[in-house]
């Protein structure tokens, strides 16, 4: 990891409870990197997120948490995230996470995707300390969430 020597302490502490937090998922999934779905990779970067906003107050969040309305992030959802949740292998996700012109997708919308699943999850049921929260399957944070599973829903 890489920092700039003038980040500022707060912004520091938010990368790594972000980052600790995909290190936890990761360790209790026990998946190698070619295992890993879709899904999975959605939900592993909204609780890296949803701990900084967790831990250190909305302040400290990415910018992409605001960059789609919940319409706009739902009609993605629905056309390009649904029919591929079970894509594995987290090398076939980078379009989706980070968008890619060619794929209509915009710019960090499977990051921004993510975060709103885990804190829509959160408002609805938890809340859930990030120990328990990240033992959750991604199927139950989804279904709880406000992103349909299936295209009709919502």
């Amino acid at each position: 990891m890489f920092l700039s020597p003038n980040l500022p302490k707060e912004e520091i502490k938010a990368l790594f409870a972000h980052e600790y937090n995909h290190v936890c998922r990761l360790d209790y999934l026990n998946l190698a990197p070619d295992k890993i779905s879709l899904m999975e990779s959605l939900i592993i970067e909204g609780l890296g997120e949803y701990a900084v906003k967790d831990l250190y107050g909305e302040e400290w969040l990415a910018p992409w948490i605001n960059f789609y309305s919940h319409e706009e992030a739902v009609a993605i959802w629905k056309k390009s995230f649904l029919p591929s949740l079970h894509v594995t292998g987290v090398k076939n996700h980078q379009d989706f996470l980070f968008g890619k012109v060619g794929r209509r997708l915009p710019k960090w919308i499977g990051y921004h995707i993510g975060f709103h699943i885990v804190d829509s999850f959160q408002k609805k049921h938890g809340p859930f300390p990030n120990n328990l929260l990240y033992k959750k399957t991604s199927e139950e944070l989804i279904t709880g969430s406000d992103f349909p599973m299936k295209i009709n829903d919502i």
